[in-house]
């Protein structure tokens, strides 16, 4: 699991780096942001797919996953200038229809 970590915090470093990058000149380095889908998917494909998380290490793993898949759609979507609607950004973060549907009664508790 440290391995998985540590290289997991090298690859959000990078990505920090790419968005930095991106702020300062609005653009992003192509073919490294491309290195860096690439490096992210290996990463998720490396991660097991747990639904119900049953202790602390479960719990991270599935969320670095989740973590780890979103921010590659997301630079792909730099690369690609493609729109994604709604259902393939949930689908993508893996976050559940019950998260979305009980949101608006959150927000509406918690002003």
């Amino acid at each position: 699991m440290k391995e998985l970590l540590d290289h997991s915090e090298l690859l959000l470093k990078r990505l920090e780096k790419i968005g930095r990058f991106g702020s300062r000149y609005r653009t992003y380095p192509y073919e490294e942001v491309g290195r860096l889908v690439d490096d992210l998917n290996a990463l998720a494909e490396s991660l097991p797919d747990i639904s119900s998380p049953t202790n602390i290490e479960e719990l991270l793993q599935s969320e670095l996953k989740r973590r780890v898949r979103g921010e590659a759609i997301s630079l792909e979507q730099h690369l690609s200038s493609k729109y994604y609607d709604f259902e393939t950004i949930i689908s993508s973060y893996h976050i559940p229809p019950e998260d979305i549907l009980g949101l608006r009664s959150w927000l509406d508790e918690n002003r």
